[in-house]
C-alpha cells in the first residue's frame, strides 16, 4: 500500500533570529513574518518570504515592537496584529496592508495581554480569548471581538475559566472550541465551546488527558486532532486524541514516537497532520511526525537540520511547509527549512 513520507531542505535564512513571532500566509502566496524576540529584545522588524523566488524581502516595520502577539489574516487581505509583549503587555493592535506595505493603527483592546488566541470567525470578525500579563503573572479570563468594518473591539461573554497555553479552533458548525491549557490551579482537560449566534459559552466533553502547550488541528471532515503538550507537571504528553463533532466524544489517536511541547501542527492533503520539532525530555527536537487519519496512525517524517521549538510552520500554496526561526541549541534561530511530501511504497 502506498504511503507518504517527506524530505527536508534548507531555505534562505531570515534577516534576524527570532522566537515568539508569527507567520501568516498572504493571498499572494508570500509569508509575512512579524516581530518576535531575540537577543536584542522584542522586535519591530517584519520580513516577507517570496515563495516563488525562495528568498526573504524586507517589509515595513511595526509601529510597536512585540512578541507573543497574534496575527490574523482578514477577509480584506489585511493582517491584524494584536497585543503581545513589548517590555510589558500591550493593548495596541496594528493592521498591515500587503499591497501598500504599510501598517495602520487599529483600535486597541480593552485588556493588555499576550499569549492569547485569535480566531477568525465565519463572519470575518476576530475572537480573542485568554492570554496573560507576564508582569503581573495574571491570566486574562476575558473575550473580545474585533470588527474590521468598524475597526472596533467589543467585549463578549467570557469563558468560564481563564487559561493560557490552550488552543482555540473554529469548527465546521461555526462554534469556537477552547481546549486544555493552564488555569489558576494548573493544567486542565476542560473544553469550552463558544456559540457565535448567542455569544455564549458552554462546556464541551473534556479531553482524555490534561495538557497545555499542545496543538489542535481541524481536519477537512470536521474532526479535531489534539496532540502532544505537557500535563502541567513537567511530564510531556505523547498521546493524541480526536474530537468527533457527530458523537461529541474524544477518541484515542495513537501516540507520537517522541513526546513534545511547543511543536507545530500543519494540516496537509488527505487529512494528514505534520508535527514538527518542539521541546522534549531530551531537549530540543529536530524530528517530525506525520499523522494519517485514514489509518489513525503516526509515522516518521524525517528530521530537520536544526532542532528547534517556538518556531512557526506555514503551508505554502505549492504544498511545501516553511519552518522558520524558533529556539535552537544556542538560542534564537534565523535559519529556515522546508518540508515536501513524497510518496512511498
Amino acid at each position: 500500500m502506498a504511503g507518504v513520507s517527506g524530505r527536508w531542505a534548507a531555505a534562505s535564512a531570515m534577516d534576524c533570529p527570532r522566537k515568539f513571532h508569527t507567520a501568516t500566509l498572504l493571498p499572494s502566496g508570500a509569508v509575512l513574518v512579524v516581530g518576535g524576540t531575540s537577543v536584542r529584545g522584542d522586535l519591530a522588524s517584519v520580513e516577507l518570504f517570496d515563495a516563488t523566488m525562495n528568498r526573504w524581502l524586507g517589509a515595513c516595520p511595526l509601529d510597536t515592537a512585540r512578541s507573543h502577539h497574534s496575527a490574523t489574516l482578514l477577509g480584506n487581505g489585511c493582517v491584524l496584529v494584536a497585543g503581545g509583549f513589548s517590555g510589558k503587555a500591550q493593548r495596541t493592535a496594528e493592521l498591515y496592508d500587503p499591497i501598500a506595505d504599510r501598517w495602520w493603527a487599529a483600535d486597541s483592546m480593552a485588556t493588555a495581554q499576550g499569549l492569547h488566541c485569535a480566531t477568525l470567525l465565519d463572519d470575518g470578525q476576530v475572537l480573542v480569548t485568554g492570554g496573560c500579563d507576564l508582569e503581573t503573572d495574571s491570566t486574562s479570563g476575558g473575550a473580545d471581538i474585533y470588527d474590521p468594518a468598524a475597526n472596533l473591539w467589543r467585549h463578549t461573554r467570557a469563558p468560564a475559566s481563564g487559561r493560557d497555553y490552550r488552543t482555540a479552533s473554529l469548527l465546521k458548525d461555526r462554534s469556537v472550541m477552547l481546549v486544555g491549557g493552564a488555569g489558576r490551579f494548573g493544567s486542565v482537560a476542560a473544553v469550552e465551546l463558544f456559540d457565535r449566534a448567542w455569544n455564549s459559552w458552554r462546556d464541551g466533553p473534556p479531553l482524555q488527558a490534561r495538557r497545555l502547550r499542545h496543538t489542535a488541528t481541524v481536519m477537512s471532515d470536521g474532526r479535531v486532532l489534539v496532540a502532544a503538550g505537557d500535563d502541567g507537571s513537567s511530564n510531556y504528553v505523547p498521546s493524541a486524541e480526536l474530537y468527533d463533532p457527530v458523537t461529541h466524544r474524544w477518541n484515542a489517536a495513537g501516540s507520537l514516537s517522541s513526546a513534545r511541547e511547543y511543536c507545530t501542527a500543519t494540516l496537509l492533503p488527505h487529512d494528514r497532520v505534520l508535527i514538527v520539532g518542539g521541546d522534549g525530555s531530551a531537549g530540543r527536537l529536530a524530528s517530525a511526525e506525520l499523522y494519517d487519519a485514514e489509518i489513525n496512525a503516526w509515522r516518521c517524517a524525517g528530521s530537520m537540520v536544526e532542532a528547534r521549538y517556538l518556531h512557526t510552520a506555514t503551508r505554502l500554496h505549492d504544498g511545501r511547509v516553511l519552518v522558520a526561526g524558533g529556539v535552537g541549541t544556542h538560542g534564537a534561530l534565523k535559519s529556515v527549512e522546508q518540508f515536501c511530501l513524497t510518496a512511498t511504497q
